[in-house]
Parts: C-alpha cells; structure tokens; sequence
C-alpha cells in the first residue's frame, strides 16, 4: 500500500486498521488477488499507470498474482483427483 493510498484512505474514512492487525505483511489472500486482476483488466490501459499506484502495485506483481492463481488451481486439481 502507498502513502497516497493511504491518506486517501484516512480522508474518506476507508482506511481498515484491523486488516494491517490481521496480516501485517501486507500479504494478499487469493480472492483479493482475483479481484484484483479482473478490476484492472476492466480499466482502460491509459489509466493503468494511475490504478497500479492508487493499489500500491507494479505490473510485476500481476503477473505474480497470476502465476499463484494458477498454480494454486492445479494444486486444488491434484487434490481433487487424490480423493
């Protein structure tokens, strides 16, 4: 998360203090990953630049969040076909 983020965020009363209690490392679940990569492939690609900042994120992280999200799907398939 930026700093930008967050002061927006402190401004319009969003800002979740327990979420930082929570996971202090700022590691994001699955579903949020998820969310993510579908939001900011509704956004048209001039604004990308500006959605990444305002989410505290590099494109890197993306195709991170992608791989995981695959990976983790294949993991769940291994699972399913052992039971």
């Amino acid at each position: 998360m930026t700093i930008h983020r967050w002061i927006a965020q402190v401004k319009d009363g969003t800002m979740d203090f327990e979420q930082d209690e929570e996971n202090p490392d700022g590691q994001r679940n699955m579903t949020e990953k998820v969310n993510l990569l579908l939001e900011y492939q509704k956004i048209p690609p001039e604004q990308n630049g500006e959605w990444l900042r305002q989410n505290g994120l590099h494109e890197e992280h993306l195709n991170l969040f992608q791989q995981e999200i695959k990976n983790h799907k294949i993991k769940q398939r291994r699972i399913t076909c052992n039971l």
